[in-house]
């Protein structure tokens, strides 16, 4: 079996724009099924998301975060999509050491205002624990 990263290349995902594209989400289904079949240890949610910031260079980390919010609308990614936001968001605001604060705003930044974002379904973990970190 060819690895994710094997993979995206074959899919030519490297360089192209995530948003909405269907092979993405096969990409996704496959390093599902290659994780279930290898272990989680084998292809990690880290090495997820380095490989897909390495195929997009110029994305910044928090497009990527709101990829993932996109893609727990599928309903067989849901759960990757959410482990890998969290994993990205605990990365952005532990490891970068960036305030809440200033993630919180760089978040806001598609919306007109924090009333607007504030009306997006609060359904994911994601929104759960921003809004935690945004109380502190």
């Amino acid at each position: 079996r060819e690895t994710p990263e094997e993979v995206l290349k074959i899919l030519q995902l490297k360089g192209a724009i995530f948003d909405d594209n269907p092979l993405l989400q096969q990409w996704f289904r496959y390093t599902e099924m290659y994780r279930a079949k290898m272990g989680n240890k084998a292809f990690t949610e880290s090495q997820i998301l380095q490989v897909l910031l390495d195929a997009q260079p110029l994305a910044k980390e928090e497009q990527s975060g709101k990829l993932f919010e996109s893609l727990k609308e599928v309903p067989d990614l849901k759960n990757i999509a959410g482990n890998l936001q969290s994993y990205l968001f605990q990365k952005i605001i532990l490891v970068k050491e960036e305030s809440s604060k200033s993630y919180g705003d760089s978040l806001m930044k598609p919306y007109d205002s924090w009333e607007s974002l504030l009306k997006l379904p609060k359904s994911g973990m994601f929104i759960r624990r921003s809004m935690q970190k945004l109380k502190k």
